[in-house]
């Protein structure tokens, strides 16, 4: 197991987030490891687990898909584009998702308190290994406020 090491969330978001509110969070990509997939991609056989913590005084609201007792927050990898060394969206029109776009099924809430902590995982290719990547979470500012994409810092696949 290879520990990176901690990864800040910095509070570059998309659309119209006030930077000045952004909750206080810190995203950590705790380890990388490769495993053996016997499924139909063996080629995806890293895995990255991240924990996000909630450093704040308040409770800080987590979008996400919740599946057999597990939850994933609503984001994804942005990677950098090697030709001109950009950051790239998972999507053909390179913008960032809208949360009025986000799948019914991504939107399940989790309160995080202060000073607690979820961990997830990613899992990814090994034609993947050497490049940079962040990973990206939808936040919001408080209940009423729609989510903002908030980016983590980068980590390079191991």
């Amino acid at each position: 197991m290879n520990l990176l090491p901690t990864l800040f969330l910095l509070f570059n978001q998309s659309g119209s987030c006030p930077q000045n509110e952004s909750p206080s969070v810190r995203i950590s990509a705790m380890s990388q490891t490769v495993f053996e997939n016997r499924g139909h991609h063996p080629e995806n056989n890293r895995r990255v687990v991240f924990r996000l913590i909630n450093e704040s005084s308040k409770p800080v609201i987590v979008y996400g898909f919740k599946f057999d007792g597990e939850f994933d927050p609503t984001g994804y990898m942005m990677s950098v584009y090697k030709e001109n060394g950009e950051w790239e969206y998972p999507h053909p029109s390179n913008r960032p998702t809208e949360w009025g776009e986000v799948s019914p099924e991504l939107k399940s809430k989790r309160v995080l308190k202060p000073g607690t902590a979820i961990t997830f995982i990613a899992e990814m290719s090994i034609f993947e290994v050497g490049s940079r990547f962040r990973r990206t979470v939808y936040l919001p500012f408080n209940e009423r406020d729609v989510p903002c994409e908030i980016r983590g810092e980068e980590f390079v696949l191991k």
